[in-house]
Formats: structure tokens, sequence, C-alpha cells
């Protein structure tokens, strides 16, 4: 439903639309869900169809801009501080680039596709939910293993999609946990990235919120995440 949204002490949320055809329309309305309004962006995706906050959006990568040739990458379209952003789950956000920039980059959201949006693809929470959770690794060899099944299941690097940051970031965890006499790190994802910390804090803060004690799990979570996650793709 398009419409404009009517907010009051009143009365509940409402969208008002009109109806008629030709010359004689009149308004009518509904209540609707504050958590399923989604707003125009004003752009278009490159199908023509309308952008509204919400939106699941897909990109092919071509190799541009750091992109992996071939890759599948989905976006929910946000409105962060004060811009509209491609993001993935839990406090990423790329502010989109409008159709005014010269060059054509992986945020360009004239690049992307519309293939969904959060409201009626409800089982996106639950495979959110799967998405940032983390584990326990005792050994470099643990931690590299575990790193190659995420990045293997389609997640994204520390950094990029280059590992080798990957394998660095979890030996100066290491490093810096020896300090303090640990032998551990944890490794686990936040939605769409492969995160590595020192405790159950920091990788919190990454976005990494569920500790899951045993590996096998651990990874048929993940599995099962990246099943769930085909149904958008």
């Amino acid at each position: 439903m398009y419409g404009s949204l009517v907010v009051s002490e009143n009365i509940k949320p409402a969208i008002y639309y009109e109806v008629g055809n030709g010359l004689v329309k009149q308004l009518d309305w509904c209540y609707v869900n504050p958590d399923t309004i989604g707003q125009y962006t004003g752009l278009k995706d490159k199908n023509g169809k309308k952008i509204f906050e919400g939106d699941i959006v897909h990109l092919k990568g071509d190799g541009y801009g750091g992109a992996k040739v071939g890759k599948d990458y989905y976006r929910v379209v946000t409105f962060h501080e004060g811009a509209f952003c491609l993001s993935i789950e839990d406090g990423v956000h790329y502010p989109v680039h409008t159709p005014i920039y010269e060059h054509s980059d992986s945020h360009n959201i004239v690049n992307w596709n519309v293939v969904g949006n959060i409201t009626d693809n409800p089982r996106i929470n639950e495979v959110k939910r799967m998405k940032n959770i983390y584990t326990l690794c005792y050994t470099i060899e643990e931690a590299d293993a575990l790193g190659h099944f995420i990045m293997g299941k389609g997640y994204e690097g520390v950094q990029n999609d280059s590992y080798r940051y990957c394998r660095m970031e979890m030996e100066w965890a290491f490093k810096r946990n020896a300090r303090h006499s640990r032998n551990y790190i944890f490794v686990g994802v936040n939605g769409y990235q492969l995160v590595v910390g020192m405790n159950k804090r920091e990788m919190r803060k990454k976005g990494s919120y569920k500790y899951i004690e045993k590996k096998r799990v651990f990874g048929n979570l993940l599995s099962k995440a990246y099943e769930k996650d085909n149904v958008f793709r």
C-alpha cells in the first residue's frame, strides 16, 4: 500500500491514500503497524522498481570496487544518521551513492535490484539470529579452520574478501590474550562478516551476540542460515 503516513496522539498510525478513477477521487485510510512502514528513497533499482526503506537488494559482484566476481551480495535499505544506506545486519551501514555520481561502484543503488523486503519475508529475523553467533578457539589452527568454514558459507572477511586479514586478526588476538595468560580467542559472525575478538564483550561490540559452546552446533547453525538465506537469493 502506498500513501501518506499520519501520526497523531489521538489515533493509531494510519496511511491515507487516494481511491477512485479519472478526475473524481477521494481519500481513504487504514491503520498500519509502524514496524511495517518504509519510506520511499526517491530512487529506483536497475530494473526501474521504486526502492523503499526495508527493501532487500541484491548485487552480483563484477570485480569493481573490491566486489568479488560472481559473488552474490545482499543488503537491507535503511535510514541511518540522516541518510539512506545499504546495510549489513547489526551496525554496518554504507551510505547510498545516488545516480548523480559520475562513476559507478558497488554502493551505487542503481546497480542493485530489489528482491524482497524485511516485512514480507519474516524468516529473515530467524536467519538474522543464526548469523550473530560466535564460539571459542584454543589454537590458531582451530581458528583458521573455522575461519575458512565461515568464509566458505559466503561471509565477508574482517576487512574485505581476502582471508589474509582474517588470519592476521586471529594471530594478533592470540598474542594480545597471551599477555593476560589467556590461551583462547573468539571467532564468529555479525550478520554477513567474520569477526574475531579476545573476549565476549569485544564480540558483542562487533555485533556477534550469542555464544555457542559446541562447534558442531555453531557449524550447523551457520549452515542452516546459509540454506535459509537462499530464499532471498
